[in-house]
């Protein structure tokens, strides 16, 4: 369904440059709900823990800052927050084979499943802050982003080798991960 998804995004970059960009994006936005409904029953997002479900609707957000996605999607957000903390009794990382059956799947050198996995985790927060924000729930907005930092300096307090300026990783993905995700300290991005 994903890959689904994602060519649905490709028609859609491609009507962004033409005349027809409003009749295509409002098409190719109809496909994707309508796809969504159609197999809502093969798969529940809160039940297969499916990191897509706050990456896509944030990333559609930002190329077309049309929020009705994200009005869609914040709940189940919310659900998929709840049932985490509820698998890993809190707020606190969850070991590495709970959320990352395919880990970093692509890379030659990869990085280990708990670091891939807490980083997600950390992410997710960072993502419902946003979330929450663009639809105006400051509350929310505030209570996720306070748990992103925390877990933030955890992740970091784990992973993060100062003396070396590197994650413990050692590999390519172990920085981008962190710097793509916001988890890095501002003062040691460029030297990463």
């Amino acid at each position: 369904s994903s890959e689904y998804v994602f060519s649905q995004l490709d028609k859609v970059r491609k009507a962004r440059d033409s005349e027809r960009l409003g009749e295509e994006l409002d098409a190719a936005r109809k496909k994707v709900r309508e796809h969504m409904k159609a197999n809502e029953e093969k798969y529940n997002p809160v039940d297969e823990n499916i990191d897509e479900e706050y990456v896509l609707p944030l990333t559609l957000y930002k190329f077309y800052g049309n929020k009705d996605i994200i009005e869609e999607k914040y709940p189940v957000v919310q659900a998929l927050i709840a049932k985490r903390e509820k698998q890993n009794g809190g707020v606190k990382f969850p070991s590495g084979a709970t959320y990352s059956p395919y880990n970093d799947h692509m890379s030659t050198m990869k990085v280990s499943a708990d670091f891939y996995s807490a980083a997600f985790y950390c992410y997710m927060y960072k993502s419902a802050a946003e979330m929450a924000e663009i639809l105006g729930k400051t509350d929310d907005a505030n209570k996720y982003r306070a748990t992103f930092e925390t877990l933030r300096k955890q992740f970091n307090d784990l992973y993060y080798e100062a003396d070396n300026n590197d994650y413990d990783q050692h590999c390519q993905g172990g920085i981008v991960i962190p710097m793509a995700f916001g988890l890095c300290d501002e003062e040691a991005r460029e030297g990463l």
